[in-house]
């Protein structure tokens, strides 16, 4: 990916931010003759990737007088060019909206330029700071969950009552982030301990020309507690709230809303939930066909007359080594056995992925009746239900072995034989 976007920048017209066209030094050390020098930056090994995929890449480049994060927008698919038409490009409106939110004291990214490539159909750049001692959310919780209790308290705590701070602002201020989770926000820190909440992802930010109103900030935070209601404790969840309606009471006045009738606050809560619940279905149905796609998580494969789908952090040689099994020779060292029906055969074995060892089972679905093959034109079969129910669990938190490949053999074009790869469970 990283040629791909050394090669388009060479044609990409670049509007500078005022912090830019008014210093010489910083233009000078991201441009040369109007061109961004992500090739000579190339060149010289400096170029991290932070994300790379087909819809956008973000790169992390250090400079001698600062760092910068260069964000790359794609244009995948029909929907994503017709979109493209009617609106203006994603780097446009994310470099716009973040002057925006830092003039309203909103911690954002600090944009430096963007620009767009030439031709039918451009791809978008944007340059920003890059923000320093910040890690996603998500990432922080999890490190904290990592944490014995009286360990992890006091982060905690500073970290719920910053985000609590930072959310009460953001409505206050008229601002509403429609895609609201973990990772669309860094935590900033000082002496190892959370400061402050910055806000990423900033396209599908909308800004209200007064605050927010409160059945709005209702699903805003519905939104966010989808992912807390997985990850925390209700007692931390509470904690937000608290902290929440404290803070708008403190800034917006004891009536604002009717946080002074308990009545009243129990039920937001309930109605909350229940905005959680619908979103978690919107959410978790859209993610339910992924593992058939090509994205960071799944990627698709063809072996000959072989077809299937495999997470990408399965090994490319272990895959390999999966795909031209042979199970006739019966038990090894390394392979077992554990069921040989006309239906079905399972087999539990261990196989090397580079540095890991996988104990894994193998679980082959044979077509035992004529009409099965032309059947999956019409309903899945047990191997395709099996590698989508079990990621569908997985999104959903609920235990079940995960499934890493799954292929069919296809005979004049209709699936014929199945194979659902899934880690082993030990003890079980």
């Amino acid at each position: 990916m990283t040629n791909s976007t050394a090669d388009t920048v060479a044609h990409v017209k670049w509007i500078l931010a005022p912090e830019v066209a008014d210093c010489k030094i910083i233009r000078e050390a991201l441009f040369c003759e109007g061109v961004l020098r992500f090739p000579q930056w190339l060149d010289a090994n400096i170029v991290k990737t932070i994300k790379s995929g087909v819809h956008r890449s973000v790169y992390q480049i250090p400079l001698s007088e600062f760092d910068i994060h260069l964000k790359h927008n794609r244009i995948s698919g029909p929907r994503a060019f017709f979109r493209e038409c009617f609106r203006t490009t994603k780097a446009k409106n994310e470099f716009k909206m973040a002057l925006d939110l830092l003039a309203l004291g909103i911690p954002t990214i600090a944009p430096l330029a963007f620009g767009s490539s030439s031709g039918f159909i451009p791809d978008s750049f944007i340059i920003s700071h890059t923000i320093e001692n910040a890690i996603p959310l998500n990432d922080y919780w999890e490190a904290l969950q990592n944490q014995s209790w009286e360990e992890s308290w006091d982060h905690r705590h500073k970290l719920i009552k910053a985000l609590a701070i930072f959310l009460a602002a953001l409505h206050r201020k008229g601002v509403v982030h429609t895609d609201l989770h973990p990772g669309n926000l860094m935590v900033e820190t000082q002496q190892q301990k959370p400061s402050r909440i910055i806000m990423l992802d900033l396209h599908p930010v909308r800004i209200h020309g007064t605050s927010v109103p409160w059945e709005i900030r209702l699903e805003n935070l519905a939104m966010l507690d989808r992912w807390a209601a997985l990850h925390a404790s209700l007692a931390d969840r509470m904690r937000l709230w608290d902290y929440y309606t404290k803070e708008v009471i403190e800034f917006e006045g004891a009536n604002a809303f009717a946080f002074h009738d308990k009545y009243w606050l129990k039920k937001q809560i309930v109605i909350m939930k229940a905005l959680e619940s619908n979103a978690n279905m919107k959410l978790w149905s859209s993610f339910d066909l992924r593992c058939m796609g090509n994205n960071r998580r799944f990627k698709k494969f063809h072996r000959n007359t072989i077809q299937g789908h495999h997470v990408s952090d399965l090994g490319k040689d272990c895959l390999n080594d999966l795909v031209n099994l042979q199970t006739e020779s019966g038990n090894t060292p390394h392979l077992k056995i554990l069921k040989k029906s006309k239906s079905s055969e399972v087999i539990s074995l261990t196989m090397n992925d580079g540095a890991i060892e996988r104990k894994l089972i193998y679980k082959k679905i044979f077509a035992t009746k004529m009409l099965d093959p032309l059947l999956t034109l019409f309903r899945p079969d047990g191997a395709s239900r099996s590698w989508t129910m079990g990621h569908a669990l997985i999104i959903r938190q609920l235990p079940t072995p995960r499934p890493l490949a799954m292929w069919h053999t296809h005979t004049l074009g209709l699936k014929v034989d199945g194979v659902i790869i899934t880690e082993e469970i030990p003890d079980a």
